[in-house]
């Protein structure tokens, strides 16, 4: 599964930096329709300045506080990285929903 949100890279806040020669960006990301849940959505490092491989990844709250977004990887070492949306009131994972309107803050390393 591809990335199938989509990441805003607008302004200064976006701007790529290092942490520890490493590639470093937060951006706001946009949800999906619909959105699907169990795997969530793949992460792409190149959507956020790397070429190869994301280490690390944080997500946040939407802007109006209804779903939360947890990134976890496939495995251990190298591995691909996925954002699951979670509704804020119940924290359980999001069914079927259109996301397309909903944006979160994404922090990801990559290399």
């Amino acid at each position: 599964m591809a990335l199938t949100g989509t990441v805003a890279l607008n302004g200064a806040f976006n701007a790529q930096d290092t942490f520890g020669g490493k590639f470093y960006m937060t951006a706001d990301y946009t949800g999906v329709n619909p959105y699907v849940p169990t795997v969530g959505e793949k992460l792409d490092p190149k959507a956020f300045g790397g070429s190869e491989r994301i280490l690390a990844a944080w997500g946040s709250g939407s802007e109006d506080g209804g779903f939360f977004v947890i990134c976890y990887p496939s495995g251990t070492g190298y591995c691909d990285w996925y954002a699951r949306w979670y509704i804020s009131t119940t924290g359980a994972e999001a069914t079927a929903v259109d996301l397309s309107a909903k944006t979160v803050k994404l922090t990801v390393i990559s290399i």
